[in-house]
């Protein structure tokens, strides 16, 4: 993504969104932090509700990107009024790595949560998708 797209996410967009859905190294460019722990996470999504409006940071690929060595996909939603969860299950292999799995689990979220669903129930639900997914896509 060239410098100026990431600048303008990271100074305007992330400002004015109610929900936001990173992956753990696009949170990293965000807010310009190096994430190397589930706890630097957690802080960096507050740091990014505090600076905006946003109520809620649904952040993706935890393993992906090293925080985690477990062999799982990961997710951690921490919201501003009601603490934080994490969810993960099997990462199946594919030889050739699947994309769009970000914007399948965002357009999820965001969908259950339109639908009237509590974050946590948005959460459980996009994990289940996920993994129905990546099951039915698996050779």
């Amino acid at each position: 993504v060239p410098q100026g797209v990431q600048t303008h996410h990271a100074e305007h967009s992330a400002m004015i969104a109610d929900v936001l859905c990173p992956n753990v190294l696009e949170l990293g460019i965000i807010t310009g932090t190096e994430l190397s722990s589930v706890e630097q996470v957690i802080q960096a999504a507050h740091h990014l509700m505090g600076a905006g409006r946003a109520q809620m940071v649904l952040v993706k690929h935890l393993a992906h990107a090293g925080l985690s060595a477990s062999g799982e996909f990961e997710m951690l939603l921490v919201c501003k009024q009601s603490g934080a969860w994490h969810v993960a299950c099997p990462m199946l292999h594919f030889d050739r790595p699947p994309v769009g799995v970000g914007d399948l689990t965002s357009a999820v979220f965001l969908a259950k949560l339109l639908s009237g669903d509590t974050p946590r129930r948005a959460l459980e639900h996009t994990m289940g998708v996920y993994n129905a997914v990546m099951q039915a896509t698996h050779v």
